[in-house]
């Protein structure tokens, strides 16, 4: 049967489809009705990877011409044979249009693959490479048994994903070198690269990506870093079945009774100062790697390109040689 509606016509044979291919749309129907059997015509017989936007500002043109009682509605009625009843019938036509068309953008625009967004895709494409560069640079790093000269390295692929698409994503540049180490060294590296570098680059790519005072980043990225210490060193204990939290309070103790004898006294200090010398070094430890990350960072982004407005006077004067107001 060949179709009789013209849009479909000319669409068919655009795309070089046969005309005998497409239903003809019965007579005696409705305008909702047409318009519903042209909708279910042109999704069964043409793919939706055909439907472009054009198509769908034609239908809505098409609405808003029958709305406004222009030649479009005009011509329709005259090759369907039926003519306006009543003056509300145009109306719901148009608006049977305009929803029909809405829906079928909707459709098209939630299946996978049909709308590309070329920003959408490269972020996603630089964030994928750079997660792949993390995970490669730990797994050198562990091989070559170089965790200890990798520190200041392994957080820079997701602060340069954090820097360049926003927080969201250096936290998936992270979940991604997490997932891909998972299947390259096993959950226990995974875990081991999630409380060293994982959570503090992602948390330093966030400051740095809004631009956050100094003041502000240090000491959160600081407390950062001591949680997934301390978390760490609990899952090592687990995994070695040794309570390593009892032999670093042994080390202080020592550390402790060596101060007493240097400054003349004796005794045994109780668990509490323990406990708070243990925190506070690994505070101050926290706070002076967070500050040399951020001025080895500073510089390095700069040379990439990358606005960093946040740095303080002082440090800029003695960092960039520049002379700030």
């Amino acid at each position: 049967m060949i179709c009789s509606h013209p849009m479909l016509r000319s669409r068919a044979q655009s795309h070089d489809l046969p005309l005998n291919e497409l239903p003809k749309i019965p007579t005696g129907l409705s305008e909702r009705t047409k318009l519903d059997s042209r909708i279910c015509i042109k999704q069964q017989t043409f793919p939706r990877r055909v439907c472009s936007q054009h198509e769908h500002r034609l239908l809505l043109c098409q609405a808003s011409a029958s709305a406004q009682g222009g030649p479009l509605q005009e011509q329709r009625e005259s090759e369907d044979g039926t003519g306006s009843r009543n003056g509300t019938e145009p109306h719901d036509a148009s608006l049977a249009a305009t929803e029909a068309a809405l829906e079928i953008r909707k459709q098209q625009q939630s299946l996978p693959g049909t709308v590309s967004d070329p920003e959408k895709i490269q972020r996603l494409v630089e964030t994928a490479m750079l997660a792949a560069v993390g995970g490669v640079l730990f797994t050198l790093a562990t091989v070559l048994k170089l965790q200890g000269y990798s520190a200041y390295v392994q957080p820079m692929p997701i602060v340069i994903a954090a820097m360049r698409w926003g927080p969201a994503a250096g936290r998936k540049a992270m979940t991604a070198t997490c997932f891909l180490l998972l299947v390259l060294l096993g959950p226990l590296q995974c875990l081991t690269f999630l409380l060293n570098h994982g959570l503090l680059a992602a948390s330093l790519g966030a400051f740095w990506s809004v631009q956050a005072h100094w003041a502000l980043s240090v000491p959160a990225a600081a407390l950062v870093r001591v949680g997934g210490q301390l978390t760490y060193i609990a899952l090592t204990s687990w995994t070695l079945n040794e309570n390593l939290f009892a032999l670093l309070m042994s080390n202080v103790y020592s550390l402790l009774d060596q101060f007493n004898a240097f400054i003349g006294t004796s005794g045994a200090p109780p668990p509490t100062v323990v406990v708070v010398v243990i925190g506070s070094m690994l505070t101050v430890n926290a706070c002076l790697y967070n500050f040399l990350m951020h001025v080895v960072y500073a510089v390095l982004l700069r040379s990439m390109g990358y606005t960093v407005t946040s740095v303080p006077k002082p440090v800029e004067r003695m960092i960039f040689r520049q002379q700030v107001a």
